[in-house]
């Protein structure tokens, strides 16, 4: 598209360079008021890329004939301005549809913090605290600043794993190392069990979470990696527990960035509309009626 709007900027140079003068106007005056031309019409069409390209090529080409810079400027404001109201209306129906969600799956969802610990979490309901004491398998939550994270947990059989690897039909996927010297990575006996429990971050685990989600509805195995291996087959109800939350904090991700940018436009909106009568000023003069 990009490459397509430069050949028709090269093209629109070519047809106007055809040396002409009229009405006592010079050469590269009549071929800038062309170039505005045709940056109005795009406009006017609402193809804004193109017309912003015709006035950045404007500018660069002819920046000797003021009185048609004053109005391409101006005509740069008002496409700023169509465009960011067009992209407000756009983010405001990824809020529309992305709160519904998160407010139907929030209710899935319960805070667990005691007061030994720094930092709480939300987990599913049906997971609860502490299911993990005792029990080999894996388990997602979202951390305070709605991020997914997972935790293993190895009972009874010692493989110093230090990451997971989840494989079905449609391939394999692996967590990022976490190192047995790493505060994440902690190891502990029950009595005469060996345990081994690693908590993986978002940036580790994010890719292996949006492979189970994606496939939930595949035969799923999960390996404990390290000096040895050893695998689980993940139940349905764990592959689903890991799809809801990786759903549930990927929603609530996008619907913290929407509303962020939902501020943005609307300051860019106040800004833009200065800008409109600032360059509106430029072509008219200090003059009040």
């Amino acid at each position: 598209m990009y490459k397509e709007a430069i050949n028709l900027i090269t093209a629109a140079l070519v047809a106007i360079a055809i040396p002409s003068c009229s009405n006592g106007k010079s050469e590269e005056q009549i071929k800038a008021e062309e170039l505005y031309g045709l940056a109005q019409s795009k406009y006017d069409s609402s193809n804004y890329e193109e017309a912003i390209l015709y006035i950045d090529s404007l500018v660069k080409t002819y920046p000797g004939v003021i009185d048609v810079q004053r109005n391409a400027m101006h005509l740069k404001t008002l496409i700023v301005e169509k465009k960011t109201i067009a992209d407000s209306i756009a983010n405001d129906s990824i809020i529309l549809a992305n709160k519904a969600v998160v407010d139907s799956l929030a209710k899935q969802f319960q805070f667990v913090k005691t007061k030994d610990m720094v930092e709480g979490y939300s987990v599913l309901n049906s997971i609860g605290a502490d299911r993990l004491v005792k029990a080999t398998g894996i388990e997602p939550r979202i951390n305070e600043a709605g991020e997914i994270y997972l935790l293993s947990s190895l009972y009874g059989n010692a493989v110093g794993h230090t990451s997971l690897r989840v494989s079905g039909t449609s391939g394999q996927v692996e967590t990022g190392m976490v190192p047995q010297d790493n505060a994440n990575n902690y190891r502990f006996r029950d009595g005469s069990t060996q345990v081994e429990m690693v908590t993986f971050s978002k940036e580790k685990c994010d890719t292996f979470c949006q492979f189970i989600a994606a496939n939930r509805n595949d035969k799923l195995t999960v390996s404990f990696c390290g000096r040895k291996s050893t695998q689980v087959v993940l139940t349905d109800r764990a592959k689903s527990e890991i799809a809801t939350t990786y759903d549930y904090a990927t929603k609530k991700s996008e619907l913290k960035h929407a509303e962020d940018m939902r501020l943005y436009y609307s300051k860019k909106l106040q800004i833009t509309r200065r800008q409109i009568r600032a360059t509106a000023t430029n072509i008219t003069g200090d003059k009040k009626e």
